[in-house]
């Protein structure tokens, strides 16, 4: 009805979800109060939150922030671990790798590799960056100091260069939000519709979102995410009137039809 906040609801759902459930929310109006979220660490794996449809489910959020928030942002600084590179000449194309040591690199994680700007190709560093060529790459396996990854490397690396590799330590993976409405038009503070940090192969689809005073969906350090059929309009007086904002590095996410 709107009035009841069902935010504590929906987190207890999400909470006793396991992998591959799908937690679905009824046509109506819910009220939540607080951000609802898949995890602060990203523990919350392979979950999809799925309304009635666009105007049918129609959430009425009253807090401040994201309304979802599906991973970790423990790792949007790339600092960890410190000191590892990439050992040797890799091609363009290249889908394995030695590091100077994989120790505290794991599997089923992803990881940013960096190389150093080339002076001879047109790179343009906005803001001073001393390696602004990267890429997140999904480690599949790892023997000794070699990894195997996933997708294949977009760019030489020379070691002439230097290069670094730095882990994200807490993915959130395979989450997704489909069908339903956001309006955020009794919210407070900063209120946006959806948080994905750190995210691996998670998705928005059919989500409507109307009466934002700020960003309307961000990715941050997140790859082989979607987010398609969505409308996100109404952006308050005030906004900084972003619908879509990509930071702190990604790669190969898919936002189309929107």
């Amino acid at each position: 009805t709107g009035v009841t906040d069902c935010g504590p609801a929906i987190q207890a759902a999400i909470n006793a979800a396991s992998f591959g459930d799908c937690v679905l929310l009824p046509a109506g109006t819910l009220r939540v109060n607080a951000t609802i979220n898949f995890g602060s660490l990203g523990d919350r794996k392979g979950i999809t939150v799925r309304g009635a449809g666009m105007g049918q489910t129609i959430i009425m959020f009253y807090g401040s922030g994201a309304v979802f928030r599906i991973g970790s942002e423990s790792d949007y600084a790339w600092a960890y671990p410190s000191g590892v590179t990439v050992s040797g000449t890799v091609a363009r194309g290249a889908t394995s790798m030695t590091l100077s040591s994989a120790a505290e690199i794991p599997t089923s994680r992803i990881i940013r590799v960096t190389v150093g700007n080339d002076p001879s190709i047109p790179v343009i560093p906005v803001n001073g960056e001393e390696h602004a060529r990267a890429q997140l790459v999904w480690v599949q396996s790892k023997v000794g100091d070699t990894i195997t990854f996933d997708p294949p490397l977009l760019f030489d690396i020379n070691p002439t260069l230097g290069s670094t590799v730095k882990l994200v330590q807490f993915n959130g993976d395979l989450n997704g939000l489909e069908d339903f409405t956001v309006d955020c038009s009794n919210a407070g503070g900063a209120s946006g519709f959806v948080s994905i940090s750190q995210g691996y192969r998670s998705w928005i689809k059919g989500v409507e979102v109307k009466e934002l005073s700020n960003w309307g969906i961000t990715l941050t350090a997140s790859m082989y995410c979607e987010v398609r059929k969505c409308v996100i309009y109404n952006q308050l007086a005030g906004s900084n009137k972003s619908g879509i904002i990509l930071q702190s590095g990604n790669s190969s996410n898919l936002i189309e039809d929107n």
